[in-house]
């Protein structure tokens, strides 16, 4: 009983305690969590409002903005405003912020260390938005993959492959990678190599592939086009067809070429040289 006594008034002192804390503070202390509570649901809205109007902004700079940088600047600016907007409604409610921010910056310290990668990834998407290697719908090959470009995330980069998957790349490696970029210019050569036999007639060749050439308006004029023998084998000779077309119409003039030039040379009985395996068989 004596035990049960004590815990009664404990509890009671320390509700009174409460009582007192409020009875003296009350009024200030609601003043605050009500000021508090402003500050978020306006802070939200007015996040909300200046990411709205920056989107709007950078569509009305398309032109000129890159997709993936707009995106990537403008999730970065509401994260940071609302970092702000925490730290104003912590400042309301007076927390400590000179405890805080040391217990931040070990945190930080703890953290930074733990996710090296993230960070890289991370400094890595600035410099790939600030250098430009590529722009958003560029098609490219990074580190083996082969796409369009789709976004430059914070982390990492994405592209989509011509089978339509979606492939993300870290941004370090984006980096620190071998990066070709198909649409860097306005237009793109086209080489087709193929070889025949040493008997073969060059100039019959050269002239069913100028024939092909010059009946496809989408083939460039300059630089002029040319069919060139490109070096010689133990098969035979290598003959090369090589045109300039713009970027945007590339596969699709070399497809209709690669077909056109097949049935042309079938319909002149002209076979390009193929490997020929004999097997021997032992009885």
């Amino acid at each position: 009983m004596v035990v049960l006594s004590v815990v009664g008034d404990y509890f009671t002192d320390l509700w009174a305690s409460i009582i007192t804390f409020f009875s003296n503070n009350g009024m200030e202390i609601a003043t605050r969590a009500i000021l508090a509570l402003l500050v978020i649901v306006g802070g939200h809205y007015l996040i909300k409002l200046l990411v709205f109007i920056l989107r709007k902004a950078a569509r009305i700079n398309d032109r000129r903005v890159d997709r993936s940088a707009r995106a990537f600047v403008i999730n970065l600016l509401k994260l940071i405003l609302n970092v702000i907007l925490f730290l104003a409604v912590l400042s309301i409610i007076k927390v400590d912020l000179s405890g805080l921010a040391t217990i931040i910056s070990a945190a930080v310290l703890a953290i930074g260390l733990s996710i090296q990668d993230v960070i890289a990834n991370f400094a890595s998407g600035v410099i790939v938005l600030s250098t430009k290697p590529f722009l958003t719908g560029d098609w490219v090959e990074i580190d083996g993959a082969s796409g369009s470009v789709e976004n430059v995330g914070m982390l990492t980069t994405s592209i989509i492959t011509i089978d339509q998957q979606r492939v993300n790349i870290p941004n370090k490696i984006v980096v620190n990678t071998k990066i070709t970029n198909y649409n860097a210019k306005p237009t793109r050569r086209a080489a087709i190599t193929l070889p025949f036999a040493y008997q073969v007639d060059v100039d019959q060749v050269r002239a069913i592939g100028f024939e092909i050439i010059n009946a496809d308006e989408r083939i460039l004029r300059s630089p002029d086009p040319a069919i060139v023998i490109d070096g010689f084998d133990e098969r035979g000779v290598k003959i090369s067809f090589r045109f300039h077309t713009r970027t945007v119409e590339f596969w699709a003039v070399l497809y209709e070429f690669n077909e056109k030039l097949l049935k042309e040379l079938q319909a002149k009985d002209i076979t390009p040289m193929y490997r020929k395996y004999q097997i021997e068989m032992e009885k």
